[in-house]
């Protein structure tokens, strides 16, 4: 009954509701976990639903979001899969009174079947609160666990994608590693992608000991911390770089406002 108020009107009252019902898996903004059937009509917490429902998990705007939020998290999904960063499946959720809420599909769910999912916090025991590692440590971990060059390289872009598109939210709790029942390894889908001034203006995991100010030099110098060639390393770079100077574009088609668009479209040019 929640899930559907949030989808028809009075999102405000029920983001609490919701909140404790969907066993929220916390963080910054406010979340809950649902199940959309073909139609788009909500079962709420979606633990139980059918295999016929699509489980995702729906964010609420913080107190310090923008309006558009949703809109620009949308944004840079779309801008971040353009950048071949792997992205689970993500969608806008329009409420009965005109407000967006974004949602992803839940990456660890493969049918009714539950993958096992740990965060490099978790992993390395690094404090999230706190600037506590370097993507050459993200990059070195993910070769370990997965023992495959390719995840590697999505590491790689992932870091290259976060410099390049401002966000500096990048702490150890972003970066989540799925194990099959068989026992591998392999980097789970970006999630929380979007505009971040991050602490102190810097990004909360470094390249190689740098949190701002980075160039295309300490990018080449981390690709080849991931065993990338030069040729590898500036196909990555260049793809990224095509996809985020085409922000305004993703921006338009995910109804981002004009002055949120001018924001971030002057700092990625920057």
């Amino acid at each position: 009954a929640g899930a559907r108020e949030v989808l028809e009107g009075g999102a405000e009252d029920a983001i609490a509701q919701l909140g404790r019902l969907g066993a929220s898996p916390g963080g910054a903004r406010p979340k809950v976990l649902i199940a959309l059937d073909e139609s788009g009509f909500p079962a709420q917490g979606g633990e139980d639903a059918p295999l016929c429902y699509t489980r995702y998990l729906v964010k609420f705007r913080g107190v310090d979001d923008p309006p558009d939020a949703a809109q620009i998290e949308q944004a840079y999904a779309m801008m971040a899969s353009a950048a071949g960063v792997r992205v689970p499946e993500t969608r806008l959720i329009q409420g009965g009174r005109g407000e967006h809420y974004f949602a992803s599909r839940r990456f660890d769910r493969t049918g009714g079947d539950r993958l096992h999912a740990h965060t490099a916090s978790g992993l390395l025991y690094a404090d999230f609160r706190l600037p506590s590692l370097d993507y050459k440590d993200l990059i070195l971990l993910t070769r370990f666990l997965t023992r495959d060059a390719r995840e590697c390289r999505e590491m790689f872009t992932l870091a290259v994608f976060n410099v390049m598109a401002h966000n500096r939210d990048d702490h150890a709790r972003q970066f989540t590693f799925l194990m099959d029942r068989e026992g591998n390894w392999q980097l789970a889908p970006a999630y929380d992608l979007t505009f971040a001034q991050g602490p102190g203006g810097e990004h909360s995991s470094s390249i190689l000991g740098k949190g701002k100010e980075i160039t295309k030099a300490d990018l080449v110098s981390l690709g080849k911390q991931a065993d990338l060639s030069d040729k590898e390393v500036q196909e990555v770079t260049s793809r990224v770089a095509d996809a985020v100077s085409d922000w305004v574009r993703f921006a338009k088609d995910s109804g981002v406002t004009a002055a949120s668009r001018n924001r971030i479209g002057q700092a990625l040019r920057h």
